[in-house]
């Protein structure tokens, strides 16, 4: 069994993160850390941008590294160094399934190599950004000695983000992740605690509701399903 953290971006918070890694490393329990190194993530987690289109993705997300969080930079080093490994999570957070071939070979060598110059490390798993992807996809990450990890199941979207969790959820859930060899997990459905703001994207204003849950309260939940998926 192993645990992804996916929808690593620009403006992780390297604190939150760092405290859920560490949980999982002290359950030695293997661990993929994919990462997107282009775009902000905090659009994304409101939007509904599989509706909205990969020109509004474009945009939403924008155009900061991830080198610039030297903070979360440093983070992923540690916990590389550390046993987890490196995943790309397309160049920006996009739609594959809609992109042509050549860009999609074009973003995989660039994600690629921007991630290893960063780290120091070589990558050869790719994650599909929401897991769209197609033959083109395939294609491309075989071309270039990549290996296409597809999500199998994504624990906190489905448990970490509702404040009402009964045991009975977890033990369901620790047995789906048991027999579908990863699940994954978003850091951003752990943080909580964001303020109620609006964000306007080609002319038109988006609100971003205020989060329900904070990071102690999802952290005693994540801990309890870590223990049972780890016996």
């Amino acid at each position: 069994m192993i645990i992804r953290c996916d929808d690593v971006f620009s403006d992780t918070d390297a604190n939150v993160v760092d405290v859920i890694w560490d949980s999982i490393k002290q359950r030695h329990l293997p661990h993929i850390i994919s990462i997107t190194p282009i775009g902000k993530g905090e659009s994304l987690y409101h939007m509904k941008p599989l509706k909205q289109g990969n020109q509004w993705i474009n945009k939403a997300t924008g155009v900061t590294p991830v080198s610039k969080n030297v903070d979360l930079v440093e983070t992923v080093n540690y916990y590389l160094r550390h046993g987890s490994e490196l995943a790309l999570h397309g160049l920006k957070h996009l739609d594959y399934s809609k992109l042509d071939s050549r860009t999609q070979f074009e973003h995989v060598r660039v994600g690629r190599t921007m991630l290893s110059d960063l780290f120091g490390v070589e990558t050869c798993l790719f994650v599909p950004p929401f897991n769209k992807y197609n033959e083109d996809t395939v294609k491309a990450c075989r071309e270039q000695d990549m290996i296409i990890v597809p999500s199998f199941y994504e624990v906190d979207t489905w448990l970490i983000r509702n404040t009402v969790t009964t045991n009975n959820r977890i033990r369901i859930a620790s047995e789906q992740a048991k027999y579908t060899g990863n699940c994954a997990y978003h850091p951003y459905w752990l943080t909580g605690g964001w303020k109620k703001d609006k964000i306007q994207i080609d002319d038109k204003e988006y609100v971003i509701s205020e989060g329900a849950w904070c990071l102690n309260n999802s952290m005693i939940i994540w801990e309890r399903f870590l223990d049972r998926i780890s016996e």
